[in-house]
């Protein structure tokens, strides 16, 4: 039917839904605002441009980053009342996530020869190679090695030790491509707080003319000026009383 997601779709909304709200990676008691009335609703859509295989993956990673890549607004609580502050009065906050769970899938293939009970794994099947494979097996580990889910839909049976060795493979690819994932999310991290910079900030330090306001030579300071304007005052005040001391002595020596 137009518009209604295929069986396939279905399959990599479930699993990426069982991924990251299965395994409480994501703090959801971080969303309430006002316990019992309001609540962040968080949702994420993916849409797949092209499928070459493991889509699965791609989407999981997909939907894990723009988790970490998104910001909401910063609510202040007053009473029982909530405001929420634009980007532009408030640095936005990033959601509160726990771990960073990532899948890893492998494609299984069963040996030719029937008295080789071998299995043959590949890492990151493509879409031929999935359309070959006898099994599937994918697991999700977080950014400390710590196993977060497997998945395995049917397909042919495997032991516990190819698991282990998988499970290796996993931890080791985990924490190759979280660090892609940091090093992009720093740099567009950098580039947010560039465009926050104040006006006074979109110049360097060498780029701004400064000013010298002290005074030139030979010129007195309006400190040094007020105290001169002081002393003269007095010396003038003291001529006077001199004068006026000198003109009654006279009076006094005619009488």
């Amino acid at each position: 039917e137009p518009g209604r997601p295929s069986a396939h779709a279905t399959a990599v909304a479930n699993f990426i839904e069982r991924l990251l709200r299965g395994s409480r990676a994501i703090d959801t008691e971080a969303l309430c605002i006002i316990g019992g009335q309001q609540v962040w609703s968080i949702r994420v859509d993916v849409r797949a441009l092209n499928d070459d295989g493991n889509l699965s993956d791609a989407c999981s990673i997909a939907a894990l980053c723009s988790l970490m890549h998104f910001r909401k607004a910063d609510v202040e609580i007053s009473g029982g009342s909530a405001k929420a502050y634009s980007p532009e009065d408030r640095v936005p906050v990033p959601l509160s996530i726990h771990f960073l769970p990532v899948p890893v899938t492998f494609a299984l293939f069963a040996s030719g020869d029937k008295e080789d009970n071998q299995t043959t794994v590949i890492i990151d099947p493509s879409r031929l190679e999935e359309a070959a494979m006898g099994g599937i097996l994918c697991i999700a580990v977080n950014q400390h090695g710590e196993l977060c889910g497997m998945h395995k839909p049917g397909g042919m049976p495997i032991d516990f030790e190819l698991i282990e060795q998988c499970t290796e493979v996993a931890t080791a690819k985990t924490k190759e491509i979280l660090a892609r994932i940091q090093s992009e999310l720093e740099a567009d991290l950098a580039k947010r707080k560039e465009a926050r910079r104040n006006v006074h900030e979109l110049y360097d330090p060498a780029q701004l003319l400064t000013v010298d306001l002290a005074a030139p030579a030979g010129v007195i300071p309006a400190t040094s000026t007020s105290l001169a304007t002081e002393q003269l005052g007095s010396t003038q005040i003291d001529a006077q009383l001199a004068a006026i001391n000198a003109e009654a002595a006279e009076l006094e020596q005619q009488l």
